[in-house]
């Protein structure tokens, strides 16, 4: 539906909260401008008072923190309880590893049973996961994307951070992330939210992502991830959900008396678990508002309040409605005209639920209102680099045919999955077959 005719289809009604007359538009939501009737923010109902009220005083600690200056890159407090909590947990798996050889060396057959158990159990606990790249994610290079990749380049050499790996998927968002044992930079980039940005936006999006490289948040370094994964292993190796859920009525006896005898070390693992989670939320928060802060050395601050705010509209249906139903090779110039043909009192109203979004214990972002509110405390900052309409209408005509390809890299993908099933059924079989 063109722009013109959602106009023309525009309806009143009454607001049945307090009686004004507001506009309504057809497959859209209604709402009232003045009491702001049918304006709901997703998490108010999800939070308990006192989460509600220490999220939102350790938020506000946080913000006036980082009004005043931007910290230096050293230890915070939160550094120092996440570095000591995971060695805390190290040197536990230490001793569970020295009380197994104990048992082992005293010759016992149960006592060897036990030990071998705990030392396996503690292996497979400290065992290392990296993170990998999804599957659904397409990882380029510069002959697919040559003008993406040196605008990359050229905002990474501004920030003086080295160039990471870029990877394009479908997702409503960006991310950047290290994987592997290398630890090897990933930026991650959501092709329907490129759609919807302008060259100062894209600048401003790519320069906050590639500011997470140095953005001092040490909770998310290997030895305190790894830390936290060996407690989730145990939580979980703990919990006996299998056994208790068992068909076979003995092995759910055993499983409910295997979690009564371990409910008090169930007890400190999620109290830990807790610490630790609380520790990575207030780092990554702090996290984003340095990302924030550095972008601006190349972006500026003129643009980044309007990026925010478009991070916001992944929550409009409209548009994951076009980018499915669209063919591939118009999937991006279908969400960017459904973009241009949506009222602007609906993209008014997931605004507006954005601003009322209140801080979470468990989000690892602050409130978009709060980093807006943190941008427009700094005085006006020019960008040092502009990306010319030239070099923005080449990035654009790269991602059009993006869907195209990652499209094609998904059947691949599938296809060698089938492969790879259909060969370990035939080895079944002949094993079977003996």
């Amino acid at each position: 539906m063109s722009r013109q005719n959602a106009q023309k289809r525009i309806g009143k009604k009454k607001c049945p909260n307090c009686g004004a007359t507001i506009p309504s538009y057809p497959r859209y939501t209604p709402w009232c401008d003045h009491c702001n009737w049918n304006i709901q923010p997703d998490n108010v109902e999800t939070q308990s008072r006192w989460q509600r009220t220490l999220s939102q005083q350790l938020a506000k600690r946080l913000f006036d923190q980082m009004r005043a200056e931007v910290p230096p890159k050293r230890l915070t407090g939160t550094h120092i309880a996440a570095l000591l909590l995971a060695t805390l947990i190290y040197l536990f798996h230490v001793a569970l590893l020295w009380a197994g050889g104990w048992l082992i060396w005293s010759l016992s057959f149960g006592r060897i049973f036990a030990g071998a158990l705990l030392i396996y159990f503690s292996i497979r606990a400290l065992i290392i996961r990296y993170d990998e790249l999804p599957p659904d994610m397409l990882l380029i290079d510069d002959k697919q994307f040559p003008a993406l990749i040196n605008f990359v380049r050229e905002v990474a050499s501004r920030l003086d951070v080295p160039m990471p790996q870029i990877v394009l998927s479908e997702q409503f968002t960006a991310t950047f992330a290290r994987v592997g044992p290398k630890r090897q930079s990933l930026l991650c980039i959501g092709i329907p939210f490129l759609a919807l940005l302008n060259g100062g936006e894209l600048t401003s999006l790519i320069g906050h992502e590639l500011s997470h490289a140095h953005d001092g948040a040490r909770t998310r370094s290997l030895y305190v991830q790894n830390a936290r994964t060996a407690l989730e292993s145990w939580h979980a190796l703990l919990s006996f959900r299998g056994l208790a859920q068992h068909s076979n009525m003995a092995a759910s006896i055993v499983g409910v008396c295997l979690f009564a005898l371990c409910f008090p070390l169930r007890v400190i693992l999620i109290g830990s678990l807790r610490l630790f989670e609380l520790l990575v939320v207030r780092d990554s928060q702090r996290a984003e508002y340095i990302a924030d802060l550095q972008s601006l050395a190349v972006a500026g601050n003129r643009d980044a309040p309007q990026l925010l705010q478009k991070s916001c509209y992944r929550y409009l249906g409209a548009l994951h409605e076009a980018y499915a139903n669209a063919p591939l090779h118009q999937k991006y110039s279908a969400i960017q005209q459904r973009f241009a043909d949506i009222p602007q009192r609906e993209k008014e109203r997931v605004w507006r639920i954005a601003k009322l979004q209140q801080p979470k214990l468990s989000s690892s972002h602050p409130t978009v209102s709060e980093r807006i509110a943190l941008l427009k405390n700094r005085r006006d900052i020019p960008p040092a680099y502009v990306i010319d309409a030239q070099q923005f209408a080449t990035i654009q005509a790269e991602l059009q045919r993006c869907p195209q390809i990652l499209h094609g890299h998904e059947i691949v993908y599938l296809h060698e999955a089938n492969e790879t099933f259909v060969m370990e059924g035939v080895e079944l079989s002949a094993v079977s077959a003996d």
